[in-house]
């Protein structure tokens, strides 16, 4: 239900088994055109449940991100060495 002042009504029993208390944060996804409530808590683990299937399994993120970074400064001192008058 939607009271007239536009917030959602999330019936007692649902609040109950999803166990949503009073001033929780809801977050509300829309998904092949209907809409999806989840606490932010479920958000976030679905979140990171599809960067895991995303990623090789034991792989790092970190070790990728620093790894490029590590290529990424050295091509800039490369260029940079170009660029210098001798």
């Amino acid at each position: 239900m939607i009271d007239n002042q536009g917030r959602v009504v999330v019936p007692s029993k649902w609040r109950q088994q999803q166990g949503i208390r009073a001033g929780a944060e809801l977050v509300i996804v829309e998904e092949d055109g209907r809409l999806i409530l989840q606490t932010r808590e479920q958000a976030v683990r679905e979140a990171q449940e599809l960067v895991r299937r995303s990623t090789n399994a034991g792989r790092s993120l970190v070790n990728d991100l620093m790894r490029e970074r590590r290529a990424d400064v050295e091509l800039e001192v490369k260029a940079a060495k170009r660029r210098r008058p001798r």
